[in-house]
């Protein structure tokens, strides 16, 4: 099966990622057990991984088009 993806669109694709996992996931956990552990900045912190996640959101369903 082949995606009709340029390699410039691929390479974002791939940069997102990478992005996701190195910086945004970890956020979202620490974040996470702030908030379970009743920390105030624990949910304004989690605006950030949340944004990111309703962005991606949007990338992903319409596409690079």
């Amino acid at each position: 099966m082949t995606y009709p993806f340029t390699e410039t669109v691929l390479n974002e694709t791939l940069g997102l990622e990478a992005v996701t996992l190195v910086l945004v996931a970890p956020l979202a956990v620490v974040t996470g057990a702030m908030t379970l552990r009743g920390h105030r900045a624990g949910p304004l912190l989690a605006l950030g991984p949340a944004a990111y996640a309703a962005y991606m959101l949007v990338q992903y369903v319409v596409g690079p088009q």
